[in-house]
C-alpha cells in the first residue's frame, strides 16, 4: 500500500524521481484533499480554470449527493426527475457542476433539494469545501482584461441560471466550460482512463482490466449496456466499484489528446528508487544512504524474530503458560 501511495504521488509530479518531494508536491500537501483531486486544482489555477473546477472537486469529496429511495414506485419518481434533470446530455462530473449551481440559484434550497431527490447536507458541505478551497488556492478574482474566454462564457452562464424563473429550463452549459472540465480532470485521474468502445472499456493502466460503466452513471444506456453514444473510445473514471462485475462510476468522455503525454508516467516508475530502501544495488549510480540501508536491514531482521514466535513449538509452550497460569487462580480461589 505504501508503494502504490508513491507511485501515485509521482504520477502527479509531487515526488521527483529519486523519491524527493518536489515544489508542486509541497503545494499539493497544504491541501486537504486526495493526491488526485489537488493535482486538479492546482493545475486549474495554472490554466486559469480553478473557478471551474472548484465546484466539481467539491462535490466529489461529499458522498450520496443523490438520494436513492427504497420502494419500486419513489425509485422510479427519482429516476425520472433525475433523468429531467440530467436532459441535456452532460456527462457525469459536468451534472455535479449542475446540480451544485442549480442548488445555490434555489430560493429555498432544502425544498429543492428534496424536490429532486438531492441530499441537502451534501450540498451544505460541498459549498463550505468550495468556500475553503477557494482561500486555500488562494483565488483571486481575474481582471476583465485577463479572464479567459472559457471564464466569460462560465460567469455569463451562472449568471443566466441565477437570473432564470425556476419554472424555466436551466440554460446549457457552454462547451468550452464542459471541455475545461473533462481537460482539468486529466491532471488528476489520467491513471483513471479507460479505452473502449464500449460496452465494455479496458483500463489503460498496464492491467487492460475489463470495466463497465456503472448503471447510475448518466451517461449509461439500458439497452446497450453500457454508453448511449457507442462512438466513445475513451473515457475517465472517478473509481471502481465490485458488484457482480467492475463498474466505473462517475465517469466522462475525453479526447485522447489530453492523456497523450501523460499515459507514459503509468509506465516509467521505479517504485524501488521512489521508498530509497530497496536493496543496494552495485550497478546504480544513485547512492542508497548508510542509515535507510541498516534501517531496512534492521526491519527484516524484526519480521524473521516475528516469524521465529510464529513457529508451532512457541504456540504449544505459549499455550503451555496459559493453562498454569489458569490453574494456579483456580488453586488460589480454592484457598481463599
Amino acid at each position: 500500500m505504501l508503494l502504490e501511495a508513491l507511485r501515485q504521488l509521482y504520477y502527479f509530479d509531487a515526488l521527483a524521481r529519486d523519491g524527493t518531494v518536489t515544489h508542486l508536491g509541497r503545494q499539493m500537501s497544504a491541501l486537504p484533499l486526495a493526491p488526485s483531486l489537488a493535482r486538479v486544482l492546482l493545475a486549474a489555477k495554472d490554466s486559469g480554470t480553478v473557478e471551474i473546477l472548484l465546484p466539481v472537486v467539491a462535490m466529489l469529496c461529499v458522498e450520496q449527493v443523490f438520494v436513492r429511495p427504497g420502494g419500486t414506485a419513489r425509485a422510479k419518481q427519482a429516476a425520472e426527475v433525475h433523468a429531467d434533470l440530467f436532459a441535456a446530455g452532460y456527462d457525469d462530473f459536468t451534472n455535479l457542476l449542475l446540480v451544485y449551481e442549480l442548488w445555490r440559484a434555489a430560493h429555498n434550497q432544502r425544498d429543492w433539494s428534496r424536490a429532486h431527490f438531492i441530499h441537502f447536507r451534501a450540498l451544505v458541505t460541498a459549498n463550505k469545501i468550495t468556500q475553503q478551497l477557494a482561500h486555500l488556492v488562494k483565488m483571486r478574482p481575474a481582471k476583465r482584461s485577463d479572464e479567459s474566454t472559457v471564464l466569460v462564457e462560465y460567469r455569463a452562464w451562472q449568471g443566466a441560471l441565477h437570473d432564470r424563473r425556476p419554472s424555466d429550463v436551466p440554460p446549457t452549459i457552454p462547451q468550452t466550460v464542459v471541455a475545461a472540465i473533462r481537460c482539468g480532470l486529466c491532471q488528476g485521474f489520467f491513471q483513471n482512463v479507460a479505452r473502449g468502445p464500449g460496452p465494455l472499456f479496458h483500463t489503460m493502466d498496464g492491467h487492460a482490466s475489463a470495466v463497465s460503466v456503472h448503471p447510475s452513471s448518466s451517461l449509461f444506456s439500458p439497452s446497450s449496456g453500457g454508453l448511449g453514444a457507442t462512438s466513445i473510445d475513451w473515457v475517465l473514471f472517478h473509481e471502481v466499484v465490485w458488484t457482480s462485475r467492475p463498474y466505473m462510476r462517475t465517469i466522462t468522455p475525453i479526447k485522447y489528446e489530453w492523456v497523450k503525454s501523460l499515459l507514459p508516467k503509468l509506465h516509467e516508475v521505479d517504485v524501488n528508487r521512489l521508498s530509497t530502501t530497496g536493496k543496494v544495488n552495485e550497478t546504480s549510480d544513485i547512492p542508497v544512504p548508510r542509515s535507510l540501508v541498516d534501517e531496512a536491514s534492521a526491519m527484516e531482521e524484526t519480521t524473521i524474530s516475528t516469524e521465529r514466535r510464529t513457529t508451532s513449538a512457541s504456540i504449544a509452550a505459549a499455550r503451555e503458560r496459559y493453562l498454569q497460569r489458569k490453574r494456579k487462580r483456580a488453586a488460589d480461589s480454592r484457598l481463599s
